[in-house]
């Protein structure tokens, strides 16, 4: 199993929304999709995405081994379970929201460096 992502997925499990606090929530939907409602609610709120990172700092470092992996074999059966895509995706969307806000920090302060390792960090299920 090693290195092959498709089994380190299966280890995911999903936030269950009503388990996040109201301002970590709302954040959430409004950065379910990475538009101008996700900029303007992280310049909205400090204290929303720190807890929100805190929060869901397992999924965050879970993601981080995820994308951080070689390989990706999947082995179907019909036995064989699948993924919890949609647990991945919020560890996406957090990472990336992690660098947004990043980004926007590094532009007040006039540096960049935040910008670029969203884009390295984001990489994984794209393609080349």
């Amino acid at each position: 199993m090693g290195e092959n992502a498709y089994h380190f997925m299966l280890g995911f499990s999903r936030a269950r929304e009503s388990e996040r606090p109201a301002d970590v929530a709302g954040l959430a939907r409004q950065c379910s999709s990475f538009d101008t409602a996700c900029a303007d609610g992280l310049a909205a709120s400090d204290s929303a995405i720190s807890r929100w990172l805190e929060s869901e700092a397992g999924l965050l470092e879970r993601y981080g081994d995820l994308i951080a992996r070689t390989g990706y074999r999947e082995a179907y059966d019909a036995g064989t379970p699948m993924p919890a895509f949609s647990a991945i995706l919020d560890g996406q969307t957090l990472l990336f929201n992690f660098y947004l806000d990043s980004a926007f920090g590094a532009v007040r302060s006039g540096s960049s460096g935040g910008i670029s390792e969203s884009r390295r960090s984001n990489s994984f299920f794209t393609t080349p």
